[in-house]
């Protein structure tokens, strides 16, 4: 008679074995960004800290949404300095502020006909102007740039807690300026 044993041994432990190398090579933050619940609001406040105007386009969409046209929640924003401003948009498994995949999205998403959409804000990082505000300059970073940030539901925030950015001055940032942001989380928010 023949004994199996060693057989099934050898095919649990290549199953075992597997299983733990697949794991290994899986992005935990894609998984928990994958499989969060993505009901109910998001809060975002922009702090403008800075002496200058800010100009830029910041939002939530859902990254494996393949429908045509894709959805996203935009906001456009010319800030003036020294201003906090807050957004209330639809929870989505993506947030960011002036990042190139989030103007790719916006690209591939937006109506021909859109009449709130304006094409001067939608750029890959925040822009910072000293440009009169009534001047098409007020557009253009004549003062710096800040790099973008993206943001995952489940990693970084949930839905329904609030989001501050705060954009800064800092010589030693790429472009002058950087985003700085902080979550405060929804049970967080109701004790305060």
């Amino acid at each position: 008679m023949h004994n199996r044993r060693p057989l099934r041994w050898s095919i649990t432990l290549a199953a075992a074995v597997t299983i733990v190398g697949f794991m290994g090579c899986v992005n935990s933050d894609f998984l928990i960004n994958n499989t969060t619940d993505i009901s109910g609001d998001l809060t975002i406040v922009v702090n403008n800290d800075t002496p200058y105007i800010a100009t830029f386009s910041l939002g939530t969409w859902n990254d494996l949404d393949r429908s045509n046209p894709r959805e996203v929640n935009l906001e456009q924003i010319r800030m003036s300095a020294g201003i906090t401003g807050d957004i209330t948009l639809s929870c989505a498994r993506n947030m960011a502020i002036g990042t190139q995949d989030f103007v790719d999205w916006v690209n591939a998403s937006q109506e021909p006909d859109a009449t709130d959409f304006e094409e001067v804000l939608l750029h890959a990082q925040v822009y910072f102007s000293d440009a009169d505000s009534d001047t098409d300059e007020v557009d253009a970073p004549t003062v710096g740039t800040a790099e973008g940030i993206e943001l995952l539901v489940g990693v970084h925030y949930s839905c329904d807690d609030l989001i501050v950015f705060t954009l800064v001055e800092d010589p030693a940032a790429t472009g002058g300026f950087r985003i700085d942001y902080a979550v405060i989380k929804d049970e967080d928010k109701d004790a305060e």
